[in-house]
């Protein structure tokens, strides 16, 4: 609360007692030392370069400002005014000059700027300090400085992290005691940035996102035992994005390979129908051949094994080796494996004439389409 003005503090009798005395408010700070010393430094300007270069006093420090009221009568150069003023103050004393009408018309109005309120301030100035003692303002060193905030917020990162579905933000650290964080976030259609949270830690994870969409944020220092902020960190924007990686359909990409089912190694001298690699053995009254179950041969006989074993098949003068190419008057092919190894008693070629018929065979079925399959008996 301001003081009400006034002339007279205080009035004594004549024994110099006290018969009245201006009753004044408590004390009430309407701005800081800082904040008073930088509107002082302003005033000083305008009268030492501005617009109240007239109210200058040899020797002394002034400092003011100038005031016009714009006339506004119809017809009336616009530059004349209704009033023209200047307020100014000196270490030792403050002063205030109006000049004008009581009645403004077209007949009554001030044909000059605040100027000549300027220089009449100037004049009853350095007439009335001539009884003062020569003062000066503080200096800038006098005048207590008023505590800053922390400092400002570096480092300041960001990124989406999909498995979280969250913006990750990180920054450096402040130095100071009760230093909390204070984070500004804007959506890229918003306007302006709006304060999104607050965090103990150089560290925060915002999960109130949408997909695809852009969020610009910066962060602020505040010390709560200054009760101040620091200035805004520098801004990082983070786009949130929808896209996932989906594993391929089936079919697609690598895979492994893997082996038949029932791979069986049955050959023989003839037609195989054998599923996987293995080694037949036929023997016939000249000859015996070798070939696997998967190639075609020139033969009298089928032979399908299933199995993993050896088929052991005996056939007429037939001599074959390879992938079952032979000849032959009666091959009969090997049979499932399952059936056993029946071993060859010679490697060599044998004589016809001591090459013995071969043993009774029986038969097995296959299915409703294939014939029976000629086999050895189990030794």
């Amino acid at each position: 609360m301001l003081q009400t003005p006034h002339t007279i503090s205080e009035i004594t009798d004549s024994s110099g007692e006290v018969v009245y005395s201006i009753e004044t408010p408590g004390d009430n700070r309407v701005m800081s030392e800082q904040t008073a010393y930088y509107v002082r430094e302003l005033l000083e300007g305008v009268v030492s370069g501005g617009t109240g270069k007239s109210a200058k006093v040899s020797g002394r420090t002034v400092a003011g400002k100038t005031g016009t009221t714009q006339l506004g009568i119809e017809g009336i150069d616009s530059g004349g005014n209704r009033d023209v003023w200047f307020v100014g103050f000196t270490p030792e004393l403050t002063a205030a000059v109006w000049m004008g009408y009581d009645k403004t018309d077209a007949e009554h109005y001030v044909k000059k700027s605040s100027g000549q309120a300027a220089s009449l301030f100037s004049e009853v100035m350095t007439s009335v300090l001539k009884n003062y003692e020569k003062k000066s303002f503080p200096d800038a060193g006098d005048v207590q400085e008023e505590p800053k905030g922390p400092d400002a917020v570096t480092g300041l990162a960001g990124q989406y992290n999909t498995q979280n579905v969250a913006v990750e933000l990180t920054w450096s650290p402040v130095e100071g005691d009760n230093i909390t964080y204070k984070i500004y976030r804007k959506e890229a259609s918003e306007a302006s940035f709006a304060l999104l949270a607050e965090s103990a830690e150089p560290a925060f994870d915002d999960f109130a996102i949408l997909p695809d969409k852009t969020y610009t944020y910066y962060v602020k220092a505040y010390s709560s035992a200054l009760d101040a902020e620091g200035e805004p960190s520098s801004g990082v924007s983070v786009t949130v994005t929808s896209d996932l990686e989906l594993p391929p359909e089936n079919g697609e990409g690598e895979g492994e390979q893997l082996p038949p089912e029932n791979p069986g190694n049955g050959n023989g001298n003839g037609n195989g129908n054998g599923n996987g690699n293995g080694n037949g053995n036929g023997q016939g009254e000249i000859g015996n051949g070798n070939g696997e179950g998967n190639g075609n041969g020139n033969g009298n006989g089928e032979g399908n094994g299933n199995r993993n074993g050896n088929g052991n098949g005996q056939g007429n003068n037939g001599n074959g080796q390879g992938n079952g190419n032979g000849t032959g008057e009666q091959g009969n092919e090997g049979g499932d494996g399952a059936w056993g190894d029946i071993p060859i008693e010679s490697e060599a070629p044998a004589d016809p004439a001591t090459v013995s018929p071969p043993p009774e065979q029986g038969t097995v079925p296959l299915n409703d389409s294939e014939e029976a399959l000629n086999v050895l008996p189990s030794p």
